[in-house]
């Protein structure tokens, strides 16, 4: 149970830390999400596992194309 607590306050950090990006069209934002994860993944150098939520349906199947390649 206190992982999930620890996992609830690092969410709520992330939220509160969100950027905002503007792309200009679909491609380019999946493309911007792709290498943002990527990044994200291999630059984890943490003592702690990574953990990636992945949304499902049609809405990231841009980000999930690109990052397949």
């Amino acid at each position: 149970y206190s992982h999930a607590n620890e996992i609830k306050e690092q969410y709520d950090k992330d939220i509160a830390n969100a950027e905002s990006v503007d792309e200009n069209d679909y491609d380019e934002m999946s493309t911007w999400a792709a290498k943002h994860i990527a990044d994200a993944i291999n630059g984890h150098k943490g003592e702690k596992p990574f953990v990636l939520g992945l949304p499902t349906g049609s809405s990231p199947l841009g980000v999930w194309k690109r990052e397949c390649v």
